[in-house]
């Protein structure tokens, strides 16, 4: 059955790959789409989980993001400094301000951590200094493409100017982008005597739920939540909207894979009607003329999904660079998931002939 699907799919080689083309697209669509989502979520747990920090200490009632922000006094640090449980703490600034490029607004996430520290630091720096000092930043590449500033030169924030000193990746959220200050000059964005938060890594062995609890008792009016927390916060306020736009464009994705994989094949069933009726008149059930239609539509799909896979690195890479903004990340999960999605795509797309295989009357080919 296999041998004459593969002997109908090269007669007619033209239609064939149109229809391993329509799966492609199918493939590039719904990787890229997935692709946004999955490296917005990436960023989101880098900005927690590459901090290096175990436990955030926010205003009591706030998740401590630019969405719900937190405002804590600055002298808790010296009840913090009392915990022997404690490796390492730093205050940390997080907010956003706009800056303007050309006629359109831009949003910043600033990052203000203590640069002597081992907290808070940008995870992967690219190009320049790994930390900035006095009046320096270390700025986003999607933002410095787009803005074309680069290392030396001067960017002004809220009337006070910093220059430029490195270039780091992994910061581009979609509706903003991630920069870096030392936290002294970071908090003069808050309020005096405020910071947005504390992070602090635990020694070895300590238990970092019941360390909470001990510290939230102690102090009752911060709020006290562990990295993983933090990040499906930003996660939510992000990407919870995506969610159902990302569903429907998949779906639609899909439908038009399984679309043309299914009009192929029903147009080489009504061409073949002659041969499948021999077939049946020789007394082959129609399951199995439904099995060599199943193996075409396999074909196709399974044809279409390797070579959509392979070709959607180079063309994101491509759009990402033509699109600075255009962020994606295709993972490894993906494109195991993505296989026993598509085969379903082909199995979908070989019923729509079989309403035509029942209907063939294998006395119709002898007159």
């Amino acid at each position: 059955m296999v041998s004459i699907a593969i002997s109908n799919l090269f007669h007619q080689k033209s239609k064939s790959i149109l229809s391993i083309s329509g799966v492609i697209l199918s493939v590039f669509l719904v990787f890229t789409i997935y692709g946004v989502y999955n490296g917005m979520d990436y960023i989101m747990e880098s900005m927690t989980y590459k901090t290096g920090a175990d436990l955030w200490i926010t205003q009591q009632g706030t998740s401590g993001s630019v969405h719900s922000p937190s405002f804590i006094p600055v002298d808790i640090g010296d009840q913090l400094s009392e915990y022997d449980e404690i490796e390492e703490f730093t205050p940390i600034i997080r907010t956003a301000l706009t800056y303007k490029v050309g006629s359109t607004d831009i949003l910043i996430f600033i990052n203000g951590y203590n640069t002597s520290g081992n907290l808070g630091n940008p995870w992967k720096v690219i190009e320049g200094k790994i930390n900035p000092g006095e009046k320096e930043i270390i700025i986003d590449q999607t933002f410095s493409k787009i803005s074309g500033l680069i290392i030396g030169d001067n960017i002004s924030i809220q009337s006070s100017t910093f220059r430029i000193v490195g270039i780091s990746d992994e910061g581009n959220i979609m509706v903003g982008y991630l920069a870096f200050l030392s936290y002294d000059d970071a908090k003069n964005l808050v309020p005096p005597n405020l910071t947005n938060g504390f992070i602090m890594k635990l020694k070895d062995g300590i238990n970092s739920d019941e360390f909470s609890k001990k510290i939230q008792e102690d102090i009752p009016e911060i709020n006290v939540q562990n990295s993983f927390s933090i990040a499906q916060a930003y996660k939510k306020e992000v990407l919870g909207g995506f969610i159902p736009i990302i569903f429907v464009l998949s779906a639609f994705s899909l439908f038009i894979g399984i679309l043309i994989n299914g009009l192929l094949i029903y147009m080489l069933t009504l061409e073949k009607s002659k041969e499948y009726g021999i077939i049946k008149a020789m007394g082959a059930s129609n399951f199995k003329l439904y099995r060599i239609v199943l193996s075409q539509a396999l074909i196709i799909s399974v044809i279409g999904y390797v070579i959509g896979s392979i070709l959607s690195f180079p063309l994101t890479s491509l759009i990402q660079e033509i699109v600075p903004e255009f962020y994606v990340k295709i993972s490894t999960e993906m494109l195991i998931g993505g296989f026993p999605i598509f085969v379903m795509t082909g199995i979908i797309a070989s019923l729509i002939p079989v309403s035509r295989l029942i209907g063939i009357d294998p006395a119709e080919v002898f007159k």
